[in-house]
């Protein structure tokens, strides 16, 4: 069952974190410790106010966590949060009934 603090709603807006291939390509780099948003811009074909865009949106989500590293940010994935947000996705599929009776 989902956690009290999560519901589907807050759910949904979670995974839209993962939605599209621009977004996907951004958790990557990060996850391979290319966090210059620049070098992220012009690695995904995007300017950098769209990556910035896109790193506030992941951090609101608890997706990515940021910390100060000399002049610029770090970004790291946050792995407990990507975690469990799979797991509450599981759980909500498993509330909303089996598939196999809706067909």
């Amino acid at each position: 069952m989902l956690k009290a603090s999560k519901n589907i709603d807050d759910l949904s807006r979670s995974l839209k974190s993962f939605n599209d291939p621009i977004k996907f390509k951004i958790l990557h780099l990060i996850a391979n410790e290319i966090t210059n948003t620049k070098q992220i811009a012009q690695m995904v074909g995007v300017s950098p106010p769209t990556v910035s865009y896109h790193l506030n949106n992941f951090k609101n989500n608890h997706i990515i966590t940021s910390s100060k590293a000399k002049d610029s940010n770090k970004y790291t994935i946050n792995n407990a949060s990507v975690v469990s947000l799979k797991d509450d996705s599981l759980d909500a599929l498993e509330i909303t009934g089996d598939s196999d009776e809706t067909q």
